[in-house]
């Protein structure tokens, strides 16, 4: 993916193949719930960007240790912000809380 992001009403800053890796925690107030928020980078050969992530997803299918969720999600960047929505693939470790889940 190609953006070009303007910067200033003149300068463009041009990002090209964008790896974005962050590091979020979950709370889970409700069965199938969760609200999740983190920090980490977006980054490509041009320019690196420390984000804040924060949204929240709805499990849908849960089998053993595993769910599959919607995710909604804004991010929040040094030059720019996005929003994303996406299907999440994941899996739960650790002990539980509640055995309600």
């Amino acid at each position: 993916m190609n953006i070009d992001v303007e910067r200033d009403h003149e300068e463009f800053v041009k990002r090209e193949n964008i790896i974005l890796s962050s590091a979020v925690v979950v709370f889970e107030p409700v069965k199938h719930v969760a609200f999740f928020a983190g920090s980490g980078i977006e980054t490509d050969q041009h320019k690196t960007l420390w984000i804040k992530y924060i949204g929240v997803e709805y499990a849908f299918i849960h089998c053993n240790d595993w769910d599959v969720s919607l995710e909604a999600g804004y991010i929040n960047k040094e030059l720019y912000d996005s929003f994303n929505f996406g299907v999440v693939i994941g899996r739960r470790f650790g002990k539980r809380l509640s055995s309600s889940h």
